[in-house]
């Protein structure tokens, strides 16, 4: 979202060429949810025809601000769920698909069901969407220290499938 002047003149192509075609667009967005505000989520979703924007965190609030610190360096878990919080509570952007990435590796992966628990206690069990991502390396040696293997990743997401189904979340 540090570019959304970029999003704002692709996206303004990209649906007059969809117009022009007689086709509709729609598009999605990942973002660390720092800069995800009201406002911005508005845009987004009116003016540029975003109908999902995905947000990570990675933890409960002092895993998650030890992993990823905004633009400045400081915490970010407040903030972004406060800017969640804010696009929840307006009614207008009922329609606008929220999801919660929660990125897996060895160093976040037993506080996972501390994170389940906050999201229930925020009640947003209906309008947002929690799913797990585990930690892979791309092709280089990044990320071998903290990757799980396959059946270690699976054997945990089972048990917090389980725990969202209790708390009310439809896991995916």
């Amino acid at each position: 979202l540090a570019a959304t002047h970029v999003i704002r003149h692709l996206s303004s192509q990209l649906i007059e060429a969809a117009n022009k075609n007689n086709s509709s667009y729609n598009s999605a967005l990942t973002t660390g949810g720092t800069l995800l505000t009201h406002q911005v989520a508005q845009e987004c979703y009116f003016d540029f025809k975003i109908n999902a924007i995905n947000v990570s965190l990675d933890g409960p609030k002092e895993v998650h601000d030890s992993r990823r610190g905004g633009k400045n360096g400081k915490p970010s878990f407040d903030t972004v769920v406060s800017n969640l919080e804010s696009i929840i509570n307006d009614s207008s952007l009922d329609n606008l698909h929220l999801a919660i990435r929660c990125n897996i590796d060895s160093r976040n992966i037993a506080r996972v069901p501390e994170l389940i628990s906050f999201l229930s206690s925020m009640n947003w069990q209906k309008r947002v969407e929690l799913y797990f991502v585990p930690v892979h390396s791309w092709g280089n040696q990044t990320n071998t220290d903290i990757r799980l293997s396959i059946e270690e990743f699976a054997g945990q997401e089972i048990l917090w499938f389980e725990q969202m189904i209790g708390a009310g979340f439809t896991p995916s």
